[in-house]
């Protein structure tokens, strides 16, 4: 039996995740999930790669926004600031969004350590889904690539056997873990339904060195990724976890049956 346990959501690209007890399906993934991101001053996208101390920023929902806290202080961001459109780039797409406002942009630059500004979603943003995967025009907003990454906890389990020092799930910030089956088992699904949400797995997600940043410190370090290159490795990527398309919206919770085909 195959049983929805954890999922996940990221307000802010890169910042820190929360732990959902149930969550809103879209067509553009999670509700709220990675439409915000901050950007350097040339509007590229800014992550855990380059300024790995973006984890140490956590995130809270909130009524009608995101709670964000960087040691002991905290700062209130709507979902729907207005802003100044501006173009930004997210690896090649370049897109439309709207810039926060000067005085969040300062409290992150500060505490970033790096000029850059917050950015958001909004209806005039459209971010094509690779059309090499895409069957419907799908959309994402500021994820890397898909919507919703898909991580089956027995391929942790099966990671952490092979490390001296076991990692949680967080390094690799899926949006739905689900228990039960085999280690991997989430390579051999076409379609998985949980409650009357419905996904199309994509393609597995090549893994970089997010994964191997504490998400607790900041500090980096040669794990996962040199263990994962022993056994997950193809074409020079490492794959972990799988990324799906929505095919059918809805509410899912912790506890939901997986069904896959």
């Amino acid at each position: 039996m195959l049983q929805v346990s954890s999922l996940f959501v990221y307000p802010v690209k890169s910042l820190g995740g929360i732990s959902l007890p149930q969550a809103k399906v879209t067509a553009l993934g999670f509700e709220h999930d990675r439409h915000m991101m901050l950007t350097d001053m040339d509007g590229r996208f800014l992550t855990q790669r380059e300024t790995p101390i973006l984890c140490l920023f956590s995130t809270a929902l909130q009524p009608g926004g995101v709670l964000i806290t960087y040691k002991d202080e905290k700062l209130f961001i709507p979902f729907y600031f207005e802003g100044n459109e501006v173009r930004v780039l997210v690896w090649e797409d370049n897109v439309t969004a709207l810039r926060a406002p000067d005085e969040i942009n300062t409290w992150f630059s500060e505490r970033a350590g790096i000029p850059c500004s917050l950015v958001r979603h909004a209806s005039q943003t459209k971010r094509m889904v690779d059309p090499t995967y895409a069957r419907q025009n799908e959309q994402t907003a500021f994820a890397d690539a898909f919507p919703v990454l898909v991580l089956g906890q027995e391929s942790l389990n099966l990671l952490n056997s092979k490390l001296q020092e076991k990692l949680p799930v967080n390094r690799f910030r899926p949006n739905i873990v689900f228990t039960g089956g085999l280690a991997h088992q989430e390579d051999e699904c076409r379609q998985m339904r949980i409650a009357d949400t419905v996904f199309e797995i994509s393609k597995p997600c090549a893994r970089c060195t997010v994964t191997t940043t504490n998400q607790a410190t900041a500090e980096k370090g040669k794990e996962p990724l040199q263990t994962l290159s022993t056994y997950r490795q193809q074409n020079n990527k490492i794959l972990f976890g799988q990324n799906a398309l929505v095919r059918q919206a809805g509410i899912i919770q912790i506890g939901d049956l997986v069904q896959m085909s």
